[in-house]
């Protein structure tokens, strides 16, 4: 075992209920993480172990602590489609806005991996942490507005996740940049159960700022 992974999260991440309760009785020390800042918590929570969740969260873990990506236990169970660990950290007042390092929330997370009951979740806790605006998308004056995207990674997930949300059977066919009274738009076409359709995002807030 590395020096810097502790029984206890060898525990968590393995499911081992008994042993988790015996090593926090016999007081292991909860708040410990590796070298990548990984704690007992968030192997458990990445694994979707949620009675272990729910007894390091009693014991006292720290529920947004990130590791060195910016990823928090939240995040993790978000990402892997464990919603009842997701519930449990979430109804311990986890920060369901919060931000990994590439600037992606846990309901970024659910909608680009297609977790939709983790989705149907956070947005009944009230997440929001969007990064677009208006419109239908079936024309250039009802365009999709990408806003406030913090790089064109993002604003590219972005457009990723409003389709995951509304239309989440659509497969991606073509994409064309279109540049048209001093405006940027992506123009992607879907292949869908009705025939082949377009959608149109306005990009211009951050097309070619970074």
């Amino acid at each position: 075992m590395p020096s810097d992974f502790t029984p206890l999260m060898a525990s968590a991440k393995n499911g081992h209920i008994e042993t988790t309760e015996l090593l926090l009785q016999w007081g292991a020390d909860y708040t410990a993480s590796n070298n990548d800042n990984i704690t007992a918590l968030a192997f458990a929570a990445h694994n979707g172990h949620s009675e272990i969740t729910n007894l390091l969260i009693v014991a006292g873990a720290n529920i947004n602590k990130k590791d060195k990506w910016g990823v928090t236990p939240l995040l993790l169970a978000v990402k892997n489609g464990h919603v009842d660990v997701a519930r449990i950290l979430i109804d311990a007042g986890a920060d369901i806005e919060i931000k990994d390092n590439e600037g992606l929330t846990p309901l970024m997370w659910s909608s680009l991996q297609g977790h939709h009951s983790v989705t149907d979740l956070l947005l009944e806790t009230g997440a929001t942490g969007m990064y677009f605006e208006g419109g239908t998308g079936r024309s250039f004056e009802n365009a999709i507005v990408i806003k406030r995207a913090p790089n064109n990674v993002i604003g590219v997930f972005a457009e990723g996740l409003w389709v995951n949300m509304n239309y989440p059977e659509w497969e991606k066919s073509s994409q064309a940049l279109i540049s048209d009274n001093d405006k940027h738009y992506d123009v992607i076409t879907y292949s869908t159960p009705k025939g082949m359709k377009k959608l149109y995002f306005d990009i211009t807030d951050f097309f070619g700022k970074w």
